[in-house]
């Protein structure tokens, strides 16, 4: 039997989405990578990207255009992997085609591969004023946090969040399940595992930012 939690495919599309975030180097020098987004595709065609950069500082910034490149996005918490060629730039520099893949691998993100992560925020419960948390692990598919008290929140209850990222962006309103409660009554705090809603646009921003973390910081382990 085949290992389920890693596919390959010739014959499936794969699951691009307009602003879905994509992580690509170069072949030859795969130390060197840059972020884009997805701007459209065509299937067994191209992919539309806007021109992806590296910056080495502020005033060295330059695109990628190399001939073959390798290519990394993550939707739906799987993490995909493609080999490309860079095909041309637009007239206006600011988007780049590349080639829609021949064949490429998934690998099933694991649900407890979470980023230690220290972010200052707040949540919503039902029947709760918004509540002060600390974010301290994220995934593409949920987080953990601790919020100060006792609260009386019940396993698979609605609830949205807010926090920085440490990107930069802010991650406003995503809607998530509690999928797990701990409550310490000596520390008097309590602890929740939340998974995030599937398809809310705010959750881009967490995949975002998963997959640079991923990227630039478990490459070498």
């Amino acid at each position: 039997m085949g290992d389920e939690n890693v596919i390959s495919s010739t014959k499936k599309e794969l699951p691009l989405a307009i602003g879905l975030a994509l992580s690509l180097s170069p072949m030859k020098q795969q130390n060197i990578r840059g972020q884009t987004l997805v701007i459209g595709a065509k299937v067994k065609e191209f992919i539309l990207v806007e021109t992806p950069k590296i910056g080495f500082s502020e005033r060295l910034v330059i695109p990628i255009e190399e001939d073959f490149l390798h290519c990394i996005f993550t939707n739906g918490g799987w993490s995909y992997n493609f080999i490309s060629k860079y095909v041309r730039t637009l007239d206006d520099e600011r988007l780049t085609l590349i080639e829609y893949p021949s064949r490429y691998t998934a690998s099933r993100l694991r649900k407890h591969d979470r980023i230690p992560i220290h972010l200052k925020g707040q949540a919503v419960f039902p029947n709760h004023r918004p509540v002060p948390i600390t974010v301290r692990d994220l995934c593409e598919t949920g987080c953990g946090l601790t919020a100060a008290g006792l609260l009386a929140v019940t396993k698979n209850m609605d609830c949205q969040l807010d926090f920085p990222l440490p990107n930069g962006r802010k991650v406003t309103g995503i809607p998530a399940k509690i999928r797990k409660i701990e409550r310490s009554d000596l520390k008097r705090t309590t602890t929740v595992g939340v998974e995030f809603v599937a398809g809310h646009e705010e959750l881009e921003k967490v995949i975002g930012f998963c997959q640079l973390y991923r990227t630039f910081f478990e490459a070498g382990e």
